[in-house]
């Protein structure tokens, strides 16, 4: 699959922003913007590194795939526990049942996750990384299959 960098480049810009817009919802006690700019901002960082690597990313359960694709390789299940705060993130954008202080803490985590993201996202996968698990092939195909 080929990478396309400019691409990349445009949703790593896309996640930063987000971030930012989610931190000025909050601010203003506006929980419901402010958790879906969450969301974006950690899905637009996946996509940032599916698209640097060639991989699928379009639709909700890609964006799973490509999260726990990062922390298979990187040997890193923390990632994909922190992308965890960002669905729950997305989840309140419809339920509104968090509380400010709860949106703020799941921010704060996907704050951390953003940095890793990039990491990845400019450094050339791991080329140890073999899938073991069917599950983890499966997921492999369905990131590579031709887009």
């Amino acid at each position: 699959m080929e990478s396309n960098h400019q691409e990349s480049s445009k949703y790593a810009e896309m996640s930063r922003w987000c971030i930012g817009q989610a931190d000025n919802y909050l601010r203003r006690r506006n929980n419901i913007q402010a958790s879906e700019k969450g969301w974006g901002a950690a899905a637009q960082a996946l996509k940032a590194v599916a698209e640097e690597r060639g991989w699928n990313h379009r639709g909700h359960s890609l964006i799973i795939d490509v999260a726990q694709q990062i922390a298979d390789e990187q040997g890193r299940p923390d990632l994909f526990i922190s992308f965890g705060a960002a669905q729950s993130l997305h989840v309140n954008f419809y339920e509104n049942w968090l509380a400010t202080d709860s949106v703020a803490a799941y921010l704060n985590a996907v704050k951390a996750l953003l940095p890793e993201l990039e990491r990845v996202r400019t450094e050339p996968p791991p080329p140890d990384f073999t899938p073991e698990t069917r599950e983890q092939r499966n997921r492999w195909r369905r990131l590579t299959r031709e887009r």
